[in-house]
């Protein structure tokens, strides 16, 4: 609810009549519904969408209940009196506030935020970051104009022809640009709203000469399905920070140099792009591909190991089961070159790189790493009234499990005789309990609360697949889907990472 508040705040100018976009001659034939992403230039560099998710408006509306549950308490004790003796920018938060606590599941629906159908648009006009939501802008007006009524405000709305809009300038000069249409709110940053808002309103000058759809990155991506949701091409997104006029637009004070070492950094990453389906209301199927990348696919596949054990995909309420088939030494090493190199970038753009590297950061885990080839976690959700907040049952596949027994004596204080093989000990991780179980080519382990049945279970299940990740988690381990089941896993194929996710509402 906040951020539904924070939205009329930010809208509160943005008063506009306009009317949608007609649709090009050329695309009329196609006989498609109209849509977001016929705003979004098909060369956007990056783009998240949500083009009519009733999985996503469900989940929305669950926090939406919860941010009113916790605002509830704070509009009580905020009297008439209080709000009249605020300066006027002081009282519109609260007036909005309020003015979004009474509005029932109608008229959120009303404000874009329908529980069958939210529509969503974020994505770069060149880089300017531009938001579409689809809603009922006369609705969001007339609810504006009564917040900024009942807050004792004058309307300062500006025009851009039959248009009107609103700024907010930070200290940093970067503006924040918004208009509300008949039919959605536009908002975008920018330092010259003049710039952005023949797009933002969609005057001819403004549109994309093709818009954004599957299509556009087919040919690319085939393994994609359904709706597009998210979209990012560091090479589009390189090219126009090296060119340095639209990057200088959003940051003008930037070192000479900056522009074309960012360009460097960011070409080195490998593209992502991802698509959902919706079979039914209940169920949302993600695919998410990482590549083509033939750098990455390399790296990778000399990472990649069997995930240890698995105990199935139907994880029970409660708990959470991640299976990681890679060599975590190794992959810190390989993500340290990015993070490092991002620190050399930060200093050409200005910025005080951290004081060491992330590769000296993981020197001290090296030898307790480095015989670790795959794990296999299951996290148990604990209530809060419980006297132990943890519960983990692990088992990692080692090439040397006394390595990894010599590193905890000499860094957290075990004995330094090792137990013998197949044999739980029980030993102490500071304030945190824990059971140990060394293997011929394992490492076993419990942390918090044991429970010696389930880390038999873990210690005997199956060995797992060859993937890079795989996650089953139950209802209540997860903030995304508390109360349903997400099943995610992730491989490599060719020279691009697929990661499949299924999410199930109960």
């Amino acid at each position: 609810m906040l951020g539904v508040a924070l939205v009329l705040v930010a809208a509160v100018a943005c008063s506009s009549s306009s009317r949608p976009p007609t649709t090009p001659p050329a695309e009329t034939a196609a006989a498609r519904a109209p849509s977001l992403l016929d705003h979004v230039p098909a060369d956007t560099p990056f783009l998240l969408s949500s083009t009519g998710s009733s999985f996503a408006g469900a989940q929305l509306h669950d926090i939406l209940d919860e941010l009113r549950a916790e605002l509830s308490p704070v509009l009580e004790m905020t009297s008439d009196d209080m709000l009249a003796s605020m300066e006027p920018n002081e009282r519109i938060l609260f007036v909005a506030l309020r003015a979004v606590a009474s509005l029932g599941a109608a008229d959120l629906g009303r404000l874009g935020l329908d529980p069958s159908r939210v529509e969503l648009a974020v994505y770069g006009w060149g880089l300017t970051p531009v938001m579409r939501l689809r809603l009922d802008g006369r609705f969001l007006r007339d609810l504006v104009a009564r917040a900024l009524k009942d807050a004792g405000l004058d309307d300062p709305a500006l025009r851009w022809g039959e248009h009107t809009y609103r700024t907010w300038t930070f200290d940093s000069g970067l503006q924040l640009v918004a208009v509300v249409l008949d039919d959605q709110l536009v908002m975008a940053f920018s330092r010259r709203a003049e710039k952005v808002l023949p797009h933002l309103v969609g005057d001819a000058a403004g549109r994309p000469a093709r818009g954004f759809e599957l299509a556009t990155i087919r040919a690319r991506y085939p393994q994609l399905e359904g709706e597009p949701v998210l979209f990012i091409d560091p090479a589009r997104a390189a090219a126009l920070v090296e060119r340095g006029d639209e990057l200088r637009a959003l940051l003008p004070e930037l070192p000479p140099a900056c522009p074309r070492a960012l360009a460097s950094l960011v070409r080195s990453f490998p593209p992502i792009a991802a698509t959902t389906t919706e079979p039914n209301r209940k169920t949302r199927e993600s695919r998410f591909v990482i590549g083509p990348s033939p750098a990455l696919a390399k790296t990778v596949a000399a990472l990649a190991r069997p995930i240890p054990r698995w105990p199935g995909d139907d994880a029970r309420a409660g708990e959470a089961t991640y299976g990681v088939g890679l060599a975590p030494l190794a992959t810190l090493e390989a993500v340290a070159g990015y993070v490092d190199a991002a620190a050399g970038t930060a200093t050409a753009c200005g910025v005080t790189p951290p004081p060491t590297t992330m590769r000296e950061a993981i020197r001290s885990l090296a030898p307790v790493l480095a015989p670790v080839n795959g794990a296999t976690f299951v996290i148990h959700e604990i209530a809060e009234t419980e006297d132990m907040p943890l519960q983990v049952e692990l088992v990692a596949d080692v090439t040397d499990p006394y390595a990894i027994y010599s590193w905890m004596s000499s860094q957290l204080g075990l004995p330094p005789r090792p137990p013998a093989l197949g044999s739980p000990t029980a030993v102490s991780l500071g304030f945190l309990p824990s059971t140990i179980v060394l293997e011929a080519g394992a490492f076993a382990a419990t942390l918090g609360r044991h429970d010696p049945t389930a880390l038999a279970a873990l210690r005997h299940a199956p060995a797992g697949p060859r993937e890079l990740v795989r996650v089953a988690m139950g209802a209540g381990t997860t903030d995304n889907n508390p109360d349903g089941a997400t099943l995610l896993h992730a491989r490599l194929e060719g020279d691009t990472i697929v990661m499949d996710m299924v999410e199930r509402a109960p």
